[in-house]
């Protein structure tokens, strides 16, 4: 493991990733229906990876991409409509967080599916975890004066959950395409993949509508940054991958809540802040016991 280049590429993708999340949600909020958010974003990010990767020049394409390749694109189609479906119904300060689910759960899959056992203080990791995205959720139950099984139950809450879930598994899988081609390539055409596919569902369910093109201008300025901050924040995090193991990666990764909880808060004034920065702290001091003592 290459530490200096691994941190020296996920913290400023994390960074960026957190700038993402955010500009998500403002973007959301506009009423754009979030399979045409995430089929446009997509498509042009990966188109914009394919163009750089073709003046670099295509990678060594190894046996077993293929199969990688697909799997993870298969899963991103929709996991990654759950992740827009969450930031379209709640803050980015309270859904950014629940990245960090997925680390805990990688290390649950190992047990029961490959039997893979946890140490103590890895079993400890994944209880602080679990304690602080409990505190996130009761601190939200108070402020809205709700019970925490009414908050958890919020469909917001609901699709983070299994967006968190998913990008567990597919972590994994980008690895294994990465390993065998490059992460330029992968990501440019895996990217432009799951957005093509998006707008053949979308088309399919009848999404689209005229109303769609002025909803597009009122954020003509915040669309380009948006997508250009996805294939390149994304893009850092996938080439990381190369200089770590995939659950380490994908733990550290995990700071892009930490981020989006404070740019959330700075520019879009979302509610609760501090209380929701402190829960997100709780879970990344959860995901540090389980990598260093786990």
């Amino acid at each position: 493991m290459n530490v200096p280049l691994f941190l020296g590429l996920i913290i400023p993708a994390t960074v960026l990733l957190g700038i993402y999340d955010t500009l998500a949600r403002k973007i959301l909020k506009t009423g754009l229906d979030p399979r045409i958010v995430l089929a446009i974003t997509f498509c042009f990010s990966g188109l914009l990876l394919f163009i750089v990767s073709l003046i670099v020049g295509f990678p060594e394409i190894n046996p077993g991409f293929w199969k990688f390749f697909t799997a993870t694109v298969l899963m991103n189609t929709f996991a990654q409509w759950f992740w827009f479906k969450a930031f379209a119904k709640e803050d980015a300060s309270l859904i950014s967080p629940f990245r960090l689910i997925s680390p805990p759960f990688m290390i649950v899959a190992g047990l029961v599916f490959l039997g893979e056992k946890t140490s103590l203080f890895g079993a400890v990791g994944i209880f602080i975890t679990v304690l602080g995205m409990f505190f996130l959720l009761h601190e939200e139950a108070l402020i809205e004066n709700k019970s925490f099984f009414e908050i958890i139950k919020r469909p917001g809450v609901l699709f983070a959950i299994i967006g968190a879930i998913s990008f567990a598994i597919t972590l994994p899988l980008d690895k294994g395409a990465i390993v065998r081609s490059s992460a330029l390539f992968f990501s440019g055409i895996a990217f432009f993949s799951v957005g093509f596919l998006n707008i053949l569902i979308s088309l399919l369910f009848k999404e689209w509508d005229r109303k769609i093109i002025s909803k597009l201008g009122k954020i003509k300025k915040e669309f380009p940054i948006f997508i250009i901050i996805h294939a390149f924040g994304t893009f850092l995090a996938m080439e990381a991958l190369n200089y770590a193991l995939a659950a380490y990666a994908g733990s550290v990764k995990r700071l892009t809540s930490l981020w989006a909880v404070l740019i959330g808060g700075k520019f879009l004034k979302e509610k609760n802040i501090f209380r929701k920065a402190m829960a997100t702290i709780i879970m990344l001091a959860g995901i540090a016991v389980t990598l260093l003592f786990g």
